[in-house]
Order: C-alpha cells, then sequence, then structure tokens
C-alpha cells in the first residue's frame, strides 16, 4: 500500500481498523465486496454455532456466536462463527476502506484487493494457509505446506551426499531447519 516509510502510522491504522472491527456498536454499512462474501465456495467448512450451556433444570440462552479480528504486520485474521461470519467480514472491508479510502480517482491500487477476494482469501475455512503454515482445526494439527516439504527434503538430501560444506551454508541449512522445527517431529 506504499506506507513502507511509515510502519507505525500504518501498523496504527490497521489496529484500528481491528478494534473498530472488534467493536460491534461502531457504526458500518455493506460493502462492495459483500455479495462476493455471501457467495462462499462449495469446499470451504464454516465454523458450528457457538454451543449453548444447558444446566440442569435451568435452561441458558444460547452463546454469542465467537467473532473476532486481528492482525499480524498487514494481514487480518478473522474467527467467526455462523452466523456472524459474513457480518464480521463485512465490517472488516467497510472499516478497511473507510479508514484508507482515496479521494477521487487515485493511482493507487484498492485497498482490498479484487482479486485476493475472489481468489477466496476472505472465505471461512477450517484449514488456511496462515503465515506460511497449513492450520487445520478439526484435528488441531500445523502442517508445512507441499513446497516447503520439498525444500526440506531437497536439503536433506543434498547435505547428506557431502562430506563436509561451508559455514555459510551450514547457517542456512540451519536456519530453514529452524524455521520448520514445529512440524519435525523431536526436533
Amino acid at each position: 500500500m506504499g506506507c513502507k516509510a511509515s510502519p507505525p502510522f500504518f501498523c496504527t491504522f490497521m489496529e484500528t481498523c481491528a478494534d473498530l472491527t472488534n467493536d460491534l456498536t461502531a457504526p458500518s454499512g455493506p460493502h462492495p465486496f459483500q455479495y462476493a462474501l455471501e457467495q462462499q465456495p462449495e469446499h470451504a467448512h464454516i465454523l458450528p454455532p457457538a454451543p449453548t450451556t444447558i444446566r440442569p433444570y435451568k435452561p441458558t440462552p444460547p452463546a454469542d456466536p465467537l467473532q473476532y479480528t486481528d492482525m499480524y504486520l498487514d494481514d487480518f485474521m478473522v474467527i467467526a462463527q455462523q452466523p456472524a461470519h459474513i457480518p464480521t467480514m463485512n465490517r472488516l472491508l467497510y472499516h478497511l476502506s473507510s479508514i484508507f479510502q482515496d479521494p477521487g480517482h487515485s493511482p493507487r491500487q484498492p485497498v482490498v484487493s479484487t482479486s485476493k477476494v475472489l481468489k477466496g482469501d476472505t472465505t471461512f475455512s477450517t484449514s488456511k494457509c496462515i503465515l506460511g503454515w497449513d492450520v487445520h482445526t478439526d484435528d488441531m494439527t500445523l502442517r508445512l505446506p507441499p513446497h516447503r516439504m520439498e525444500r526440506l527434503s531437497q536439503l536433506i538430501h543434498t547435505y547428506l551426499l557431502r562430506r563436509y560444506t561451508t559455514r555459510h551454508q551450514w547457517q542456512q541449512l540451519l536456519g530453514e531447519l529452524w524455521s520448520m522445527m514445529l512440524t519435525l517431529h523431536s526436533s
């Protein structure tokens, strides 16, 4: 978005957007991508509604559906249950567009990427690629994406065939193994 020279301001704006999305009393309206959000792909798995707790002889009302937005650098992470998932995403896009709105015709790229919305980055699923990791909430696992698995296999086979290596290459191998350590058993 062209804010690389001013990261504190950019992070402040992004945090404000996440805070406004989490504030259910903040005013919001429909976003132009609302129709695309409602047309979720068939393969998306939506989290079930929030469970209700019933005590003996005293039924309690159902809990509010989970809906929370946070951000990491320039990515938003949204978790929500039905029926709050579409309104939560719409609020996020609305506040993002209202904070970073362009006056008139601007040469700048749009804040909300049409291609990312159409590709399915705004869909809710029980498995997503988050920060370079495949997160699967059904079976509570964290996996390496296929391209990183191939890279790991290639690195290990390359170094197993060598008798020696340079210090720089050894540090590079250790760095890559360190970044993949969460998914390597007994690491």
